[in-house]
């Protein structure tokens, strides 16, 4: 009789456990959660372009206009809709094969003439080196540092690929301040016709999904840090080009309907 009134003893002792061996279990999980949670946020402020990329999706599901310090950009749905998610690459590569740096350079020589020719304003975007320039006449006048997309490596070939294009465009439309969520702004031909041929042909060989659509609204726009994307700023657009206000301001005044703007991933150009 009494080995059963240990056994049972044994067992009720073994019940009275369970709650707080559960109860154990719980918190443990929970301060696991915590710590967990905690590394991400640290992660993610520690990565600036990571956390500008969840900033803008939090601004447009909040309805929350832009600005400085809140900052996102179209390149491939609308220049006033918020980031899609995307890889987020480091940098521009410099192209290494020399008929890929001739040709960048020819395409600015061939703006830089035409400038020259006309006795016009032209705009050159160099994406390794984060910098606008601003021509007259043939002569490079002034440069600024310019964040991109966040993808800067690659031309652009579909919608939502964070990418800026590469090729010869123009100004189609010149915006003040209320007719842009980025302050000002200048809105470019793209896609033009060379950009919709290639489009067609990556779609057809299976290089671009068959439902992809092609984009637009590619803006050289304000709202940027004043910083070049790759050092100190961010490449937070999705496929723009941005400056800080002041600079948007400075060229303003010299760029207008068909100023030619040519984009290159990479050209000799020095800054004045």
């Amino acid at each position: 009789m009494a080995r059963y009134k240990a056994k049972a003893d044994k067992a009720d002792a073994g019940r009275k456990s369970v709650p707080y061996s559960i109860g154990a279990r719980i918190s443990l999980c929970v301060v696991l959660v915590f710590v967990v949670v905690a590394v991400l946020v640290a992660g993610i402020r520690a990565n600036p372009k990571v956390s500008a990329a969840l900033s803008g999706m939090i601004c447009k599901s909040e309805g929350i206009l832009p600005d400085s310090s809140q900052r996102t950009s179209s390149g491939g749905l609308s220049a006033e809709e918020a980031p899609e998610s995307g890889v987020i690459k480091e940098e521009p590569d410099k192209p290494k094969l020399p008929e890929e740096i001739s040709m960048y350079d020819e395409w600015v020589k061939k703006t830089l003439d035409n400038s020259k020719e006309n006795n016009s304003y032209a705009i050159i975007v160099d994406k390794f080196a984060y910098r606008l320039y601003l021509a007259k006449t043939g002569k490079i006048i002034e440069s600024y540092p310019i964040e991109l997309g966040f993808n800067p490596t690659d031309d652009k070939q579909m919608e939502g690929d964070g990418t800026t294009p590469e090729g010869f465009y123009k100004v189609v439309e010149k915006r003040g301040i209320g007719q842009t969520r980025f302050y000002k702004g200048f809105l470019l031909n793209y896609p033009n016709e060379l950009d919709k041929e290639e489009f067609k042909d990556l779609k057809a060989s299976g290089q671009i999904p068959a439902d992809a659509s092609i984009g637009g609204m590619i803006l050289i726009h304000g709202c940027g840090s004043g910083k070049p994307g790759n050092d100190g700023g961010m490449n937070w657009t999705l496929g723009c080009v941005s400056l800080s206000d002041e600079d948007v301001d400075s060229i303003f005044s010299h760029v207008n309907l068909g100023t030619p703007v040519t984009i290159v991933k990479f050209c000799s150009l020095k800054q004045p």
